[in-house]
């Protein structure tokens, strides 16, 4: 409960954007030959492969969504499992491909036959009558160097500002210090941390947090140790446990054993508040988690995974959770995945204590054709104590996406429904999408798309957007997007423009620049009307180490 909680407070605006919570990590299988970005933070991605899998410090890494390759990012810290990477514009559910470890060589190797007694008193004369000589020792001059194991980067530090500005409304800015660490050694442990400083320089009326100009927001401060090899690992501190279905940010300790298709844990600690990350004592939990791998023959693999707890909030107050997942890779033909959420107890109980479900399924009938789908399921309505609004309420969301490809271009049909069971609002969306994934070069891409929007809320829109890369360090995406909304009598219409930019200026130094700017006015409005503009813009300059 407290894992939705959180991550539907980062997309209501109550936590900053560029977080390790910003999405909801979606469960992937582990696919052979396969890797899959669990979380991104506005640093770098998180991976699930690692060492054990071939991968190695510097190395670059295309990422998949689908069907297209949309973009590259570089390896920075590798552990035995899992791995980070900067660049690429990552997401959390692509994929990446894995070259095969190759098995080691085996050599057979002949002995010689063991020499005789003769043959051994001969060569033990030999031995004792060679001359020895004389070697003088020079000691190494003190001070020297020692020879020091490369290792990658695990700590990244960006300083940036972001602004907001509209016409007939006040502005805001806001100054940022990011700071994360993953897999430093301190002795025989590892230090993980992910944290955000801010200081408001300017803003209008404000709905969150009014009185603190000076925030600070801590995702992950965390020590860890692990068996070198496998098996027993334990962390304390402020834990981001994405390795447990469903659970939250918290301030305790987890401990696991891994061993080769299953893994197993217990896991507890106090919940920090959703919108501060502030330490509380108002929110706990506590529980275990498992998951479970089996390979079906060749190419077919079976994943489950499940989080077992006790959860308590304001909110709920107490209650009992469980969370299973599952998972079925058959090889390039099909990938399917269900997850659902049962609790009971507390404050309030979701229509057959059944809180959320979602399924997912990806086939790929032959060659080219990729058909990929999802339903969400949300039965549990929260009660706001927090503003605004952090919480979501009963729900329900079909989509479907089917993308063809014909080489030089790729024509697809995104669809969707929804509706919300509170409001008694629902909405449905289709539309084509066109995508040239390498325009005249394998450096520029272009796609453009369109839908029309039906329910409470109907209109269409368009966009289209192209990815030039001159540089292997230098990344440019413009896009450009226009809306129609037709509501209460009214006709508006709104265009925008959007420009990033992200370059690495050293091995170890880079900066990133965006741009977004919106208008819109009224098409049945009268002449002189002025038209409304929105701006907003950001720039940030890190280091790696």
């Amino acid at each position: 409960m407290l894992a939705p909680v959180l991550a539907l407070a980062l997309g209501a605006g109550l936590l900053p954007p560029a977080s390790p919570l910003e999405t909801a990590q979606p469960a992937r299988p582990r696919v052979p030959g396969v890797g899959r970005v669990l979380q991104v933070t506005g640093a770098r991605a998180y991976l699930d492969a690692g060492a054990d899998e071939g991968l190695a410090p510097g190395q670059v890494v295309a990422l998949w969504r689908g069907e297209e390759e949309i973009g590259r990012c570089t390896v920075e810290a590798v552990g035995p499992g899992g791995a980070t990477c900067s660049g690429g514009q990552a997401r959390a559910g692509d994929a990446f491909k894995l070259a095969p470890v190759a098995a080691p060589t085996v050599k057979v190797v002949t002995l010689p036959a063991l020499p005789t007694e003769t043959e051994l008193a001969r060569r033990g004369a030999v031995v004792a009558a060679a001359p020895v000589a004389a070697v003088e020792f020079k000691a190494a001059p003190k001070g020297a160097p020692k020879m020091a194991a490369p290792r990658g980067t695990v700590a990244e530090v960006a300083l940036g500002d972001a602004l907001w500005t509209s016409s007939g409304s006040d502005s805001w800015d806001v100054a940022r210090l990011d700071a994360s660490v993953h897999g430093a050694a301190v002795g025989p442990l590892t230090l993980d941390l992910d944290l955000r400083a801010e200081q408001w320089l300017a803003r209008g009326p404000a709905t969150f947090r009014p009185q603190d100009d000076t925030r600070l927001y801590v995702w992950q401060a965390q020590l860890a140790w692990a068996r070198p090899g496998g098996g027993l690992s334990l962390a304390a501190g402020r834990i981001l446990p994405w390795t447990v279905p469903g659970a939250t940010v918290m301030d305790g300790a987890l401990m696991g054993v891994r061993r080769e298709g299953w893994e197993a844990g217990l896991f507890g600690g106090l919940v920090p508040e959703p919108d501060t990350l502030n330490p509380s004592a108002d929110r706990a939990t506590a529980g275990g988690f498992w998951s479970l791998e089996r390979r079906l023959g060749r190419v077919v693999v079976l994943r489950h995974e499940g989080r077992l707890a006790w959860v308590r909030s304001p909110e709920l107050g107490d209650r009992a959770e469980l969370e299973a997942g599952a998972a079925l890779h058959a090889g390039p033909l099909l990938d399917l995945y269900a997850s659902a959420r049962l609790a009971t107890g507390g404050l309030v109980e979701a229509t057959g204590a059944l809180d959320a479900a979602r399924v997912e399924l990806l086939l790929r009938p032959f060659t080219g054709l990729s058909l990929s789908g999802g339903f969400d399921y949300g039965g549990l309505a929260v009660p706001w104590l927090v503003a605004p609004p952090a919480f979501g309420s009963r729900n329900r969301r079909a989509d479907l996406t089917a993308f063809y490809d014909l080489g030089v271009v790729r024509v697809g049909l995104a669809a969707g429904t929804s509706r919300d069971e509170a409001a008694s609002l629902e909405r449905t969306w289709v539309g084509p999408e066109v995508q040239l994934p390498q325009l005249f070069t394998p450096r520029l891409s272009l796609a453009a798309g369109y839908l029309e929007e039906l329910g409470w809320l109907h209109g269409r829109s368009a966009w289209v957007q192209g990815v030039l890369r001159p540089r292997d360090a230098l990344r440019l995406i413009s896009r450009l997007s226009w809306s129609h909304e037709q509501a209460l009598g009214l006709q508006r219409e709104e265009v925008g423009l959007s420009l990033s930019a992200a370059a690495e200026l050293t091995r170890h130094v880079g900066v990133r620049l965006s741009l977004l700017g919106r208008t819109g006015f009224d098409a049945t409005g009268g002449e002189g009307q002025a038209l409304p503009l929105g701006l907003n813009a950001s720039a940030a300059v890190y280091a790696a180490f």
